[in-house]
Formats: structure tokens, sequence, C-alpha cells
């Protein structure tokens, strides 16, 4: 299973610009290596220091091209648009996770509001 997202600029350095990384992606910077444990490859880029990526991956400059920078975050799942403007919340990923046969119980819930 393979989970690339893709943040808007600055989001993963917390404090950078006065403010704080959404609490989503804290919870998946946190759980990254339980994720990799569970065999799901993840990828996290930021669009300030990974443009390549962004430029490299159809979906997501097709997606850029015509929705903009606000569609950012977006998620793809083994090359599949799952998410867009937010982060996959613990259940979804459970749920991902289980009609792709792999195991992975979060354990944890991150925000009511995802």
């Amino acid at each position: 299973m393979n989970i690339e997202i893709f943040a808007p600029a600055r989001i993963l350095s917390a404090g950078t610009d006065g403010g704080s990384a959404k609490p989503e992606l804290e919870w998946w910077k946190r759980n990254i290596s339980l994720l990799r444990e569970s065999g799901m490859d993840v990828q996290i880029y930021t669009l300030d220091t990974d443009a390549i990526a962004y430029a490299a991956h159809a979906g997501v400059a097709d997606l850029l091209l015509a929705e903009g920078g606000g569609v950012l975050p977006a998620t793809f799942i083994d090359g599949k648009l799952t998410a867009k403007r937010r982060y996959l919340s613990a259940a979804e990923l459970e749920r991902e996770a289980a009609v792709r046969g792999v195991r992975f119980t979060s354990g944890e819930k991150v925000t009511d509001s995802m």
C-alpha cells in the first residue's frame, strides 16, 4: 500500500511561519513508523521543499492545474486520489488498509473535525 501525502508549503515546519502544523498532519508524522511496519509505504511531500515531486506526479500536477493550490493537502493511495483539501483520518486510513488486505489499527483518534 503506497500512500503519498502532498501538503501545502511550510505545513511540516511547525512554528517557522509563526503558526503550527495541523493536528491531522502531526498524527501522520507521529505514526509514520507504525504505518511502515504495517506494510505501508508512506511519503509526505511539502510544496516548498519537494516541488519536483509535485511536478513529477501526474495526478498532483493535473489536480493543481485544474483546481489550484487550495486543493492541498491531497492524499493518493496506490496512485488514486483518496482525499483533497484535507488529510485522511485514522478511521479512513484503517478502512483503506482493510480494503487492500493490510492490517492496521491506529488506536488513536485524530480529531472529530476531520
